[in-house]
Formats: C-alpha cells, sequence, structure tokens
C-alpha cells in the first residue's frame, strides 16, 4: 500500500500490474459507502490483470487508510432530509463530486492521462459525475450495483446507518459479519469462515463510523442526477443484481433509460456485493464492452 496526494487529500491505493501484454489504460476500482479497499476479492482483481489492465485500487476519502474529514463534523441528518423533501439544498462535508475529483486527483498523482473506472454502490454514482464532468479522462465507465437518484426508483434507507459502537469489538465483528451476509448474493456467497475474517481484517484496518455518516451525507445531498445523466455520451456499461435488496434492479434500469447508448447487464444470483466467482461473469463482459477479446 501507498499513499498519494490528491485534491488535498492522502489516499491510501496499491496498483496490481498486468500479467499479460497491456492492452488497455489502467482499471480503477472504487468501493461505496464505508467500505474498504481490502473488500475487493483478489479472484476479481487478478482476472483483470490476467487479461492485460493495470488495476488500481484506493481507500475513499473518511475511510480506512485515506484522510479522515473530521474537522467537519458530523452531519444534521434531520436537517439534510427535510430540505432534501421540499427541494432545498442543505451544506454537507463533502459532495460525491469532490470525491470524483479524489479520483481525478489520484490519476493525476500516479500520472495516468487515461483510465477506465468501475464503480459500485457509491462508487458507481461517482462514476457517473465521473462520466458527465470529467469525460475526457476516461475510455470506459462501468457502473455497478448503483442508482440514478431519480424521484421513481428506491432510495437508500438511512437505518443503514445504526452501528454499533468501534470499541465494542464483539458486537462490531458482529455486526459486520451481518452486514455482509445481509448483502450477499445466492450465486455468489462468501463462507461464514470467510465472512468472519473480512469482517475481522476491516474492523481492525480503518472501520470509521463518522466518515460512513458524511459519505452517505454526500449521496442524500446528490439527489436525482437525471437530468445529468442524460448528457452523458462516454461508453457506458450498467450492471447489476437481480438480488440486490438494498438498489434493487430499477435503480439500475433507471440509469440505462437516461445514458445515451448505456449497456445493460442484470447478473442472476448477484446481491449487492461482489462476491466469490463474480469474476467468472463480470471480466468477460467488461472486458467484450471494452472491445477486448479474451486473452487465455
Amino acid at each position: 500500500m501507498d499513499f498519494v496526494e490528491a485534491n488535498d487529500l492522502l489516499l491510501a491505493y496499491e496498483v496490481f500490474e498486468a500479467r499479460a501484454p497491456r492492452r488497455a489504460p489502467p482499471l480503477i476500482l472504487m468501493r461505496g459507502l464505508g467500505t474498504q479497499m481490502i473488500q475487493w476479492h483478489r479472484p476479481l482483481i487478478d482476472s483483470f490483470t490476467a487479461q492485460g489492465m493495470d488495476v488500481v485500487i484506493f481507500d475513499n476519502r473518511d475511510v480506512g487508510h485515506s484522510t479522515k474529514m473530521d474537522e467537519a463534523g458530523i452531519p444534521d441528518f434531520s436537517a439534510l432530509v427535510a430540505a432534501a423533501s421540499v427541494g432545498t439544498m442543505f451544506p454537507v462535508p463533502y459532495t460525491l463530486d469532490d470525491m470524483a475529483r479524489d479520483v481525478v486527483g489520484l490519476m493525476d498523482g500516479l500520472d495516468m492521462p487515461k483510465a477506465n473506472f468501475f464503480g459500485i454502490s457509491m462508487g458507481g454514482m461517482v462514476a457517473q459525475h465521473l462520466a458527465f464532468s470529467y469525460a475526457d479522462r476516461f475510455e470506459h465507465i462501468i457502473c455497478v450495483m448503483s442508482s440514478s437518484g431519480g424521484p421513481d426508483v428506491p432510495q437508500l434507507d438511512s437505518g443503514n446507518l445504526e452501528m454499533p459502537d468501534v470499541d465494542d469489538r464483539a458486537a462490531l465483528i458482529e455486526y459486520l459479519v451481518a452486514s455482509l451476509k445481509r448483502y450477499m448474493g445466492p450465486g455468489f456467497p462468501m463462507s461464514d469462515a470467510d465472512c468472519l475474517h473480512m469482517a475481522e481484517r476491516i474492523a481492525e484496518r480503518g472501520y470509521y463510523p463518522p466518515g460512513i455518516a458524511r459519505q452517505y451525507a454526500a449521496v442524500m445531498a446528490d439527489g436525482s442526477r437525471v437530468d445529468r445523466l442524460k448528457d452523458i455520451a462516454l461508453p457506458f456499461l450498467v450492471i447489476h443484481g437481480d438480488h440486490d435488496s438494498l438498489l434493487p434492479p430499477p435503480c439500475g434500469e433507471d440509469i440505462v433509460k437516461n445514458v445515451q447508448l448505456a449497456r445493460w447487464l442484470l447478473v442472476d444470483g448477484m446481491g449487492h456485493d461482489m462476491g466469490p466467482g463474480i469474476e467468472a461473469v463480470i471480466t468477460p463482459a467488461v472486458c467484450a464492452f471494452m472491445g477486448l477479446g479474451a486473452v487465455r
């Protein structure tokens, strides 16, 4: 793991070099709300490097080993919800566009003029910002298990912010294991032992509830992206799981409806996760989308 200065922050990152002749710009993977780069399953990363792509993973601001925005305080969610309900703005510590600029800053810090981008959940929302605001830096955008934020699709439930005391390690591990299992798809499950191991790694490395709250505020404040999606002209692939209970498939379908020439892949048995074995479906689809024949 290394650090790069990006958008006046320090972002923890790791680069996995292509294991076949390079035939595409690097692929940046961005995770969702409150999760850390260690939660990418290595077989997925390896499946991309085997296809001739460098892969970059990183901790978003406010999680893991990246800069924590403590000086920003904790958002007032009651005021934010009230403002959103009447369509007015409410100040938040930072925005999804700020997080998109983190990605561009990461690229600048790594001397990377162009990239491909693969964002999941909140990372998929940032993917939308990158596509309509920073299109000149990307060749392809892959938006996974995400949402348009539109008024006609299911919205995130703030009940997901009810987190245990991080000082009670046993309670935290129990909560994290339950969270991993809750959103797991039946087609790509983690074993109980792997869930426990991952929960322990998450807790020990940098689980950070204040940062999760600030990231969630950024999602809430962004509202609907439907009008902005219509300006996207980049090659754009939307992937969703048919068992996603957090952001159900209509959330992804609404992105496809509003992005010019967007492609759609609904994955049988996939929940709101990227579980073991998902690379057998995802990587061939991504390579085909990029116009890359599979390397064997």
